[in-house]
């Protein structure tokens, strides 16, 4: 396993992280990846820090915070081997977020509670929106209140979209930033935020490198996903479309299509200023699995070249892949 370092904190992260969502299980309604059972959780935690994987990326909301105390299961007597990124700011996945210094304060101290740590590595805003805040000043304050005392080392952004993204990068002067990137989604690339971060020394936390799942070749045309799953929201006209631009990377890189997993990892971790990318992690083999790659290194320019060409062609339909009512969305140019 490699390691890479934030400019502004002195944290070391494993190149690849551990997506501890699906670890949570079920909650109500297409908001996880299903049921996951508590030992299999542990032992994918524990094989992930064998295989030298010391980031893991949480949320209050995961399993309505299972996904914490299974960490927590996990790694309490080794705390300091580990980094724990967790969130706060959504209630629930059927409720407004809130993002008002009280509401903060107590998931802060429930997560604490949950993880049975002292402090949290990274605190980041979960899925937070300009339109979302009210008390901007007293919440940034606070969160650098935090930091100061050691309740959190570090503060970052889980940003839904790019909407004000360079108002909240400035704003809360965040030393990471977490968004979706993968090779099917350059958004954060074409629209400047990733070199903006960089030279504010905001660092990025690469998610859905595997483009939930569809950069992987488990996912086929016969594949249905369970009420529980959120891409059981995905219409069958955009699955078709994923997996029609899935071959066509597989076409322009010239691999096998079982290679497309490790591919689309390497690709995040082609760009300097990604520390770590963080697959969705369900298995103890899934976490040897991509463990193993951080030691294949990222891609030449030549393949990032062919990857941007299909990019180009398919770029379009990146904002339904992440819209939340992909099934009433329909696929069409990009205005």
């Amino acid at each position: 396993m490699k390691y890479r370092k934030n400019n502004k904190v002195s944290i070391k992260f494993s190149e690849i992280g551990f997506g501890a969502w699906g670890i949570g299980g079920v909650t109500h309604g297409p908001t996880s990846y299903g049921e996951v059972q508590y030992k299999t959780a542990i032992d994918a935690l524990n094989s992930a820090l064998n295989h030298g994987i010391t980031y893991y990326d949480t949320s209050n909301v995961y399993g309505a915070g299972e996904s914490e105390k299974r960490i927590a299961d996990a790694f309490s007597s080794v705390r300091d081997d580990v980094i724990i990124g967790t969130k706060a700011g959504l209630i629930s996945y059927d409720s407004r977020p809130d993002y008002k210094v009280n509401s903060i304060q107590s998931s802060i101290h429930s997560s604490l509670k949950r993880l049975r740590t002292d402090y949290i590595d990274i605190l980041y805003l979960h899925n937070v929106t300009i339109d979302e805040l009210h008390e901007v000043s007293e919440l940034s304050i606070f969160l650098d209140k935090l930091k100061l005392e050691g309740k959190i080392r570090s503060i970052g952004l889980s940003l839904p979209n790019l909407n004000s993204s360079k108002y909240l990068i400035k704003t809360f002067n965040p030393d990471f930033l977490q968004f979706n990137f993968n090779m099917m989604d350059w958004r954060i690339l074409d629209d400047g935020v990733f070199d903006y971060c960089e030279k504010r020394g905001c660092s990025i936390i690469a998610r859905t490198p595997l483009a939930n799942g569809f950069l992987t070749s488990e996912i086929t045309t016969n594949t249905n996903f369970d009420n529980n799953d959120h891409r059981s929201r995905y219409s069958k006209k955009l699955i078709h479309k994923l997996l029609e631009f899935r071959q066509e990377l597989v076409s322009a890189l010239s691999i096998e299509s079982s290679l497309i997993h490790e591919y689309a990892i390497r690709f995040c971790l082609s760009f300097s200023n990604v520390v770590t990318v963080i697959p969705g992690i369900l298995s103890a083999q899934e976490a040897r699995t991509n463990a193993a790659i951080s030691d294949l290194g990222p891609l030449n320019q030549k393949e990032i070249n062919s990857i941007k060409q299909v990019y180009d062609k398919y770029s379009n339909y990146i904002s339904i892949l992440i819209n939340s009512n992909v099934k009433d969305v329909k696929l069409g140019n990009k205005k």
